[in-house]
């Protein structure tokens, strides 16, 4: 049961609020409790306090009663066939989107993990870029989707794995996996050096603010602070494990960043349809992608928005990542 489904049993006699009216509210409000604004309307400020059930119960049941009649709905979103159209009606916009997903992804359970154990990812990835010839040429080289496991050592001090297999363009025939690659534990290494550390994310921040703080003060790869700060949250979230309180501050940290949109149609990502919100600089557009039913996170796309130095015109998907699950097992090599 949700929020607004306690609501009803309140007020029977109210007209259920529709869905896209139902996610407008629960933006704005997510919004004042991010410190941001989700629409440009005034802001609901709430006090809660303890008052008799009867006189909270009327007054929530007025809030909702004044988002269903004034908040607009949201017009379609196209779909895959229609990438690059503009949608019509109302549309959300990316601050609705990512306080959605993150009032989501606060409510999830933690996913707790002793430090002897393992944070086991399992995803599909392809990423492109370009090769150097044997005469100095450089060539696109096309994204190859591959299902990758990996199970990264939460503490760090113990070996890891990384198991990848083809994926069949096709889905008839299994394809052949690769050679299991080790992944060495830190041993003597400082731990910010030491790729198998840092995989079960106790250590980020809780708040939009800090949150805030903490993507625009990691390495941005010679981007702009903006973008490169909108790529940092994509970093965090690939092939780790982020806890419901911090995931929820990286999306609504996320919502603060300028010239972040959401795209007017949905994106097909590893055979999921979700809706994107999306920040281009350079040449390129970073996208986070997300159920547009459930608001969770779905994965990353990062597409070409014109033609690239190697020729690829624009739409070009340079590289993508689709997480499919994440979980804590007791050595690598095992399955969830």
């Amino acid at each position: 049961m949700n929020d607004l489904d306690l609501m009803a049993r309140f007020r029977d006699d109210v007209t259920p609020m529709s869905a896209p009216g139902r996610d407008r509210a629960r933006a704005r409000v997510m919004a004042e409790a991010a410190g941001t604004a989700a629409t440009s309307r005034p802001a609901i400020r709430w006090t809660w306090r303890l008052a008799p059930v009867g006189v909270l119960a009327a007054a929530l049941t007025a809030v909702v009663l004044v988002n269903q009649s004034s908040a607009p709905t949201y017009g379609p979103i196209a779909g895959p066939s229609a990438a690059g159209s503009a949608a019509t009606g109302d549309h959300p916009t990316a601050s609705d989107v990512l306080l959605l997903a993150a009032a989501e992804a606060r409510r999830a359970p933690v996913l707790s993990a002793r430090p002897d154990q393992f944070v086991f990812t399992e995803s599909i990835a392809a990423w492109g870029g370009g090769t150097t010839e044997m005469d100095g040429t450089e060539t696109y080289r096309v994204p190859v989707p591959m299902t990758r496991r990996i199970w990264q050592s939460v503490d760090g001090e113990h070996d890891g794995l990384l198991r990848q297999v083809p994926v069949d363009p096709k889905g008839e025939n299994p394809l052949p996996e690769l050679a299991d690659s080790p992944i060495p534990a830190c041993g003597d290494l400082p731990r910010e050096d030491c790729g198998t550390a840092s995989v079960y994310r106790t250590d980020l921040p809780t708040e939009a603010t800090a949150m805030r703080a903490y993507i625009y003060n990691l390495d941005r790869g010679g981007q702009t602070p903006d973008y490169g700060a909108f790529e940092n949250i994509a970093d965090q979230l690939r092939e780790s494990y982020v806890p419901p309180a911090s995931l929820g501050a990286l999306f609504e940290a996320a919502a603060t960043i300028p010239g972040v949109t959401v795209l007017p149609a949905r994106v097909e990502l590893a055979g999921r349809t979700g809706i994107a919100v999306a920040r281009a600089d350079d040449g390129f557009r970073k996208e986070l992608v997300f159920d547009p039913e459930t608001y969770e996170y779905l994965g990353e796309r990062l597409v070409a928005v014109r033609t690239t130095g190697l020729g690829e015109p624009a739409g070009t998907v340079a590289g993508y990542t689709a997480q499919l699950r994440v979980a804590v097992v007791d050595k690598p090599g095992q399955l969830p």
